[in-house]
């Protein structure tokens, strides 16, 4: 429990005490033999169980992961639908059948009208 007080800059005016709790983590780490009993007592590690390494096998990657600096990926909106996107299409790659612009019907091959007045 944490008490704060502060004076006011003002006169007339009263103190402000602040009273907090703050959670609080105690480690206790010993070469000797501690006592069982406490609460939150964890037995060490059996010796078979423990295997010296040294610092600079520690810094070599270990080929797993992505690697440093990818961050948090790429932002993808704010949006909830996944909506309709193309795909990755299929092996034999044709064109999509359908409605399009397609080539007109019976002009054939006769000059364009020509645009604008006259």
């Amino acid at each position: 429990e944490i008490v704060d007080e502060y004076e006011p800059l003002e006169e007339g005016l009263d103190r402000v005490v602040d009273t907090r709790k703050v959670a609080c983590l105690e480690i206790k780490l010993s070469k000797d033999p501690l006592d069982m009993s406490d609460k939150g007592y964890q037995a060490p590690l059996d010796e078979a169980l423990v295997t010296e390494v040294d610092p600079e096998e520690m810094m070599k990657s270990r080929g797993r992961g992505r690697g440093r600096g990818v961050g948090r990926g790429k932002g993808r909106g704010k949006g909830t639908s996944k909506g309709k996107g193309k795909g990755k299409g299929k092996v034999d790659a044709r064109p999509p059948k359908g409605k399009g612009k397609g080539k007109g019907k019976g002009k054939g091959k006769a000059e364009p009208e020509p645009k604008g007045k006259g």
